[in-house]
């Protein structure tokens, strides 16, 4: 079985293989939304600035040593290790992090 990222790879190759360029992110979702784009995917570019300096925050996260997919919610952070299989997840309250 194929990942939706080989589809994506594929697809952005075949742009290139037309002549195109995929220099930047405009590009990249061109060629990502080109001839009818990636079944099953929904391509969307976002405008903004990040800054120069990032504090990445490490958190142990009791009884999970692996975690794959992440669902940022109001209340907090839901996790699994396999997107959506084993009911709702589990989810940590933001106070949890604090």
């Amino acid at each position: 079985m194929r990942s939706i990222c080989c589809n994506h790879e594929n697809h952005v190759r075949a742009f290139i293989d037309e002549g195109n360029d995929v220099s930047t992110t405009a590009q990249i979702e061109k060629a990502l939304t080109s001839q009818g784009g990636v079944p099953g995917a929904r391509v969307s570019l976002i405008q903004g600035s990040f800054p120069d300096k990032v504090t990445v925050l490490t958190v142990k996260l009791p009884g999970i040593s692996k975690l794959n997919n992440f669902e940022f919610e109001d209340e907090g952070v839901r996790v699994w290790r396999v997107y959506d299989v084993g009911g709702e997840g589990k989810l940590f309250l933001w106070s949890y992090f604090s």
